[in-house]
């Protein structure tokens, strides 16, 4: 692709991202193999931006994270620690500090929250968070 077509492409993205921001107050972005995460929540509604870390459907975790985010702009505020009881039926999430944020940890199979006794997979999501 040349230069200049690319960098019309990414213009493009921007603009739309904004305007996304200014109707919703936030966007949701997914970049696959590191994290879904909010733009915009600290910006428009002084909350830390959300994420989640663990590798699964992008389409859930955006769901996951845009329901959080709608919560946020309806004025609910989250902290560090904080367990969430009614994201996923049956199951229980919890937030956690991160240098981005907050970042959402979802229960592994067994619903377990606890780093200790997590399957590896669902523990990593800890990684690079500030201790509890």
């Amino acid at each position: 692709m040349h230069k200049r077509m690319l960098d019309r492409r990414i213009g493009v993205f921007f603009r739309k991202q904004k305007l996304l921001k200014e109707k919703y107050g936030y966007v949701i972005h997914d970049v696959p193999g590191e994290s879904t995460h909010t733009h915009g929540l600290y910006e428009n509604f002084g909350h830390p931006e959300i994420e989640c870390t663990l590798p699964m459907n992008p389409q859930t975790l955006m769901h996951l994270v845009r329901d959080l985010a709608e919560r946020v702009k309806g004025g609910q505020v989250f902290t560090s620690g904080e367990m969430v009881d009614d994201l996923i039926q049956n199951f229980s999430v919890k937030l956690v500090g991160c240098p981005t944020g907050l970042r959402l940890i979802l229960p592994d199979p067994n619903g377990s929250l606890d780093v200790s006794t997590m399957l590896p997979d669902y523990a990593a999501q800890y990684k690079g968070t500030f201790p509890q």
